[in-house]
């Protein structure tokens, strides 16, 4: 334990005599997050609707449903109950729910008022924002092609983010992209400083076991790394944002760590390859890129195509974007969230694995 703890010392002693990376520790974790934040707007596309018709076989509702078409709507469900629509909201099936009265039938026939609940996942706020304004105008349409002029009041619930504000959503995406890049570059480079330096040849005739270095250099770059995340958390995303965790805390932190382990799994391969800090930047951006096209980044999974659906099980940012979303902005249970922890805790496992044995090789 002493040596352990002396090498992660060096290491920790290491960044933070660099004023620059420092600084770019600095940037990337609250300035970058912040700025982020302001949000990015995105058109709706193959949004998943759930529909009740508490009536049962409309003939109005039908003809509404039938003009929920692609590409701007993918699948239909139709529910018996409001308590399955609104947990199948919650638990990401569906991303708009759509309440048709008991009344609304005979209503629309006698152009009276009649009443339209729609619900509608707004941490994905402006997906939800264009779906809303889409199913208004084919209500509009259908009303004019069928003759009916009414007045029609949909009863709105924006669940998960009342005001529909992008920021805190987009401030969290930009936050794990830093964790990511943070990540691959920290675990490998203090690796590769050691032969630029000079020093690997003097680090490799320490009385320690070669898996005890590579595991307190790469630990030393995790707990950075995590302590990091979580100050950008409670400054910029708990803080300036006022966002809560409406999920479990405790499994909040233990999926972030074990998707810095994945990451520092990479690292590892990438500090076996390069041969220089500029060749691990660029390395670093180049294992960035394809784990942001399989996670859900600023679209949901739905919306790519099928194939990328399929690849996107080998990312490790895909269970980590799609657990942290759960788990801060849904409540999501954690009985339905098994599948993010298994998958992210199964790649960091095999990714630490091999990037052990990769860098072990040049001991």
């Amino acid at each position: 334990m002493r040596q352990l703890f002396k090498i992660m010392q060096k290491e920790w002693l290491d960044i933070f005599r660099s004023k620059g990376m420092v600084i770019f520790i600095f940037y990337i974790f609250l300035i970058d997050v912040y700025i982020a934040g302001q949000g990015i707007n995105i058109d709706a596309k193959n949004v998943n609707v759930g529909v009740l018709d508490e009536k049962g076989d409309s003939v109005y509702v039908n003809k509404i449903v039938s003009k929920l078409h692609p590409p701007e709507f993918k699948d239909i469900i139709y529910y018996q109950s409001r308590d399955k629509l609104f947990k199948d909201i919650k638990n990401r099936r569906i991303m708009v729910g759509i309440v048709f009265g008991n009344e609304f039938d005979r209503h629309f026939g006698d152009n009276k008022e009649v009443h339209i609940q729609l619900l509608l996942d707004s941490t994905v706020a402006t997906i939800s924002y264009f779906t809303y304004y889409y199913l208004i105008n084919i209500i509009g349409d259908f009303q004019i092609n069928n003759g009916i002029q009414m007045p029609v009041q949909l009863d709105i619930h924006k669940l998960f983010n009342p005001n529909a504000t992008p920021a805190p959503f987009f401030s969290l995406r930009e936050l794990i992209y830093a964790v990511t890049l943070l990540s691959l570059i920290l675990s490998a480079s203090v690796f590769v400083k050691e032969r630029e330096q000079g020093t690997w040849d003097l680090m490799l005739l320490m009385p320690v076991d070669n898996k005890l270095i590579i595991f307190a250099k790469i630990l030393s770059q995790v707990i950075v790394i995590n302590i990091g995340f979580f100050i950008s958390m409670g400054i910029v995303i708990f803080g300036l944002f006022n966002v809560t965790v409406n999920g479990h805390l405790l499994a909040f932190f233990l999926l972030t760590f074990l998707y810095s382990i994945a990451l520092c799994g990479i690292g590892l391969f990438i500090a076996a390859v390069a041969k220089n800090i500029a060749q691990v930047g660029m390395m670093s951006i180049l294992a960035l890129i394809p784990m942001d096209f399989l996670s859900e980044g600023f679209t949901p999974m739905s919306q790519k195509p099928e194939v990328i659906q399929w690849l996107s099980f080998l990312s490790p940012m895909r269970y980590f974007t799609i657990g942290m979303s759960n788990l801060i902005f849904r409540g999501t249970d954690l009985i339905y969230l098994w599948d993010e922890f298994l998958g992210v805790t199964v790649i960091a496992f095999l990714f630490f694995t091999f990037g052990v044995r990769k860098i072990g090789r040049l001991f």
